[in-house]
């Protein structure tokens, strides 16, 4: 595996992780409540002292630009007569930005133990689905690769159209994809 396909496999998995950890939508800290001292408080305070806030803990700090992932449905993958949905889109690049000369970039998402993954890189062209939860005896496994898949990106919008080779039952079917990604992350 090239060091760029490496980089993009791993920044799509750490995206994930920051996805997944962020997705139940609670907070693991209740916000900082200023420890704010008043007159009537005080006994006696001293007439030329004004008590004063202690600052909330906030982040110092920007957040990483890590990839993105939307609401609703983002990936749409049809094969044959099976449809998977997936919530989020993860999308990266390296060396220009997706669709452009000499760029490489994937698309990547995990869902109820399922994979999607799309990939323009040095490698080729390569879409598919597959079990990643159950290893070495999945119950989904399809891609298409090279010359036997078409793939389209036009800004946020990827789309493929191909002939997926069915890895667990063996054959090959028709299929599509569509993908919206709310951003991609420069892993440049």
């Amino acid at each position: 595996m090239s060091s760029a396909r490496l980089r993009l496999v791993v920044l799509v998995a750490v995206g994930l992780v920051v996805v997944s950890c962020s997705s139940d939508g609670a907070t693991d800290t209740e916000p900082a409540t200023p420890n704010v001292t008043t007159a009537s408080d005080q006994e006696s305070p001293p007439a030329t002292e004004t008590p004063a806030a202690e600052p909330a803990d906030e982040p110092t700090e920007e957040p990483a630009d890590e990839p993105a992932a939307a609401g609703g449905t983002a990936i749409t993958m049809s094969i044959g007569d099976e449809t998977w949905e997936f919530p989020a889109a993860l999308c990266a690049y390296v060396n220009a930005p997706a669709g452009e000369a000499g760029s490489e970039w994937n698309v990547s998402h995990v869902n109820n133990g399922l994979q999607v993954y799309v990939a323009d890189d040095e490698f080729g062209t390569l879409v598919s689905v597959a079990d990643i939860e159950n290893g070495g005896n999945p119950t989904v496994s399809w891609e298409a690769i090279g010359d036997a898949v078409e793939i389209t990106v036009n800004g946020n919008q990827v789309t493929a159209s191909g002939t997926f080779t069915d890895g667990v039952n063996g054959g090959t079917a028709q299929g599509t994809l569509t993908a919206t990604c709310p951003d991609w992350y420069d892993a440049s």
